[in-house]
């Protein structure tokens, strides 16, 4: 049988977790987004830091997840969603690895953000590696706009997508993508685990400098920062100390999502980015895009942004507009589920391409075949 017929492995990198599984898999398997080498001389035989994840110099997988402190971390995904292709290829091969597939053998759907940076030089590089490198049957970028509706079940919406990396907001109408609409910034978790990092200090005296230390900080955040927060909540640190943070240093933090000055950048709200889009589409169908906004990523979920970006909106859309913003179940992982339900459809196979079109076209044919 040929290999373009094998299950197709989805890959979903985001800036803080790596998603991926064969399609049709009931969920994805779940890593850290990070490659690290480590900062320490080994001086003992042995040990309990496997080499196992290891490709090339880097370390990677669960290693860097259980054992942070040991390693020097490095994120594959920059804030603004620019992509270091060498991480992100050692990252390809670790999921292979962790799906339990050959390189080679099966096709390979990857997503990217359409507001991301350098996102044609990406994928040009990636295609490289991948069809000539990994030597994979067919490949396929896909926008995570798209495979978020996919999961969603719907063909017509505004996906608002605070991740990790960015912050963007892309228009589908009943099936057909609408680029010419897609809005979005820079400003999203990783400026908000910042901010986290300087209340942290004001507030505790504690300093948290190093990557693994910055990676207990995304952690504080995401178990604690809220809009909504009903008073001071308590965080224990790896070593055993409890750390208490009040109700305006647990929201303080969140604030840049809807005001970037306050990290001197000069970029509008997410409130502003969503209305901007919408603008941008045929004056017959914003109202539907209104009354169909889709709150995706993990920021998107802390508590109460997504009843605060409602509360802007209403301040900024026309008078009488209906507005309603859904939050999927599979908000976190929808990106992945939209993909394995893509890839599993038979009408897809003539969308991937192979390896033989990339070798007759080169750059040109992953330029021109994308959703959104």
């Amino acid at each position: 049988m040929s290999s373009l017929y094998l299950q197709p492995l989805v890959v979903d990198l985001g800036r803080s977790s790596l998603q991926s599984g064969l399609a049709g898999s009931p969920s994805p398997q779940t890593s850290p987004s990070l490659v690290g080498t480590l900062k320490h001389p080994r001086v003992m035989a042995g040990g309990n830091i496997p080499t196992d994840e290891t490709i090339g110099n880097w370390h990677t997988g669960k290693t860097v997840g259980s054992h942070p402190g040991a390693f020097v971390l490095e994120k594959a995904v920059d804030i603004g969603g620019k992509v270091d292709v060498e991480k992100y290829a050692a990252l390809l091969q670790h999921t292979h690895q962790l799906n339990s597939c050959t390189i080679g053998s099966h096709p390979v759907m990857l997503t990217e953000n359409t507001t991301a940076a350098n996102l044609m030089r990406t994928r040009t590089e990636l295609s490289q590696i991948l069809f000539e490198e990994y030597q994979v049957p067919a490949l396929f970028f896909s926008s995570t706009a798209v495979l978020s509706l996919y999961s969603a079940g719907v063909t017509t919406g505004s996906v608002i997508t605070l991740g990790d990396s960015l912050m963007e907001c892309c228009n589908v109408y009943q099936g057909l993508g609408l680029p010419h609409s897609t809005s979005g910034n820079s400003v999203a978790g990783g400026r908000v685990t910042g901010e986290m990092l300087k209340t942290i200090k004001s507030e505790t005296g504690l300093s948290l400098t190093t990557s693994a230390e910055y990676e207990i900080a995304q952690k504080w955040k995401e178990d604690c920062c809220s809009l909504s927060a009903s008073g001071a909540k308590e965080y224990k640190l790896p070593d055993g100390t409890a750390v208490s943070l009040n109700k305006a240093s647990l929201s303080q933090p969140l604030e840049c999502l809807f005001d970037p000055m306050l990290l001197g950048l000069e970029e509008q709200g997410c409130h502003k980015v969503v209305k901007e889009a919408i603008q941008k589409c045929d004056i017959d169908i914003r109202e539907e895009m209104w009354g169909n906004l889709y709150l995706m990523g993990g920021t998107g979920g802390a508590g109460g942004v997504g009843e605060r970006i409602l509360k802007e909106l209403r301040a900024l859309s026309p008078p009488h507009t209906r507005i309603r913003i859904t939050k999927p179940n599979a908000r976190v992982d929808g990106v992945w589920v939209g993909g394995s339900i893509l890839a599993s459809l038979s009408a897809f196979k003539g969308m991937w391409v192979d390896r033989e079109e990339w070798t007759e076209k080169g750059e040109e044919s992953v330029r021109r075949r994308m959703l959104i």
